[in-house]
């Protein structure tokens, strides 16, 4: 059985924000690694949490609502 999730799109723009527990050199890497996709820090995130998901089974749709 497969469960299904909707995301809707964010109507901000705004970074994620870290917490300050975590490496600031992270951050970073996970920056240039997004910027590599020509993604910024919340897309790549956004995208890494949606392969995870689909990984367990859970299938994602983005829904893009302006």
């Amino acid at each position: 059985m497969t469960k299904q999730v909707t995301i809707k799109e964010a109507h901000y723009v705004k970074d994620v924000t870290i917490s300050l527990r975590t490496n600031s050199q992270l951050k970073a890497i996970m920056e240039e690694l997004g910027k590599r996709k020509g993604m910024n820090l919340t897309d790549y995130l956004n995208e890494m949490i949606v392969a995870q998901l689909k990984q367990e089974g859970i299938a994602v749709t983005v829904s893009r609502q302006f």
